[in-house]
C-alpha cells in the first residue's frame, strides 16, 4: 500500500513551463505524509492547499485539477513509463496545459516538414 502512495501521485516542477518543458520525481517520504501532491499542488514550490485551515475543509477537490501524464524515468539501469498523476491549483494548472500544447506544436511542426 505504501509503494503506491509513492508511485501513484508526482511532484512536479514547472519553472521551464514557457519553453514547453516539465519536469517530474516521485514524491519523498514527508511529502506523502504531508499530502502534497494529492491534497495539495503538486507543484514543488507552489503552497497552495498546504494550510492547515485548507486540509481540514476536505470538500471537494479543493479547487485542485487532476492530470494524468507519462512519466518516464530509469530504475536500476532500466528505462520505464508509467502513467501518474499530477494535481494542480488553478494557477498551476494552465502552465501545465500550455507545455503541454507547446510539445505538441513543436512535435507537429517537425513532423510536417
Amino acid at each position: 500500500y505504501y509503494t503506491s502512495l509513492f508511485r501513484e501521485f508526482a511532484v512536479a516542477d514547472l519553472s521551464r513551463w514557457s519553453e514547453g518543458r516539465v519536469g517530474l520525481r516521485w514524491r519523498r517520504d514527508k511529502e506523502v505524509l504531508a499530502g502534497k501532491g494529492e491534497r495539495s499542488c503538486s507543484e514543488k514550490t507552489c503552497a497552495y492547499g498546504q494550510s492547515q485551515e485548507e486540509a481540514r475543509e476536505g470538500e471537494g477537490d479543493g479547487g485542485l485539477q487532476t492530470f494524468e501524464v507519462n512519466f518516464g524515468y530509469v530504475e536500476e539501469g532500466v528505462k520505464k513509463n508509467t502513467l501518474v498523476k499530477v494535481r494542480l491549483c488553478p494557477m498551476c494548472a494552465p502552465k501545465l496545459t500550455q507545455a503541454r500544447a507547446m510539445k505538441a506544436a513543436k512535435a507537429g511542426d517537425g513532423a510536417g516538414s
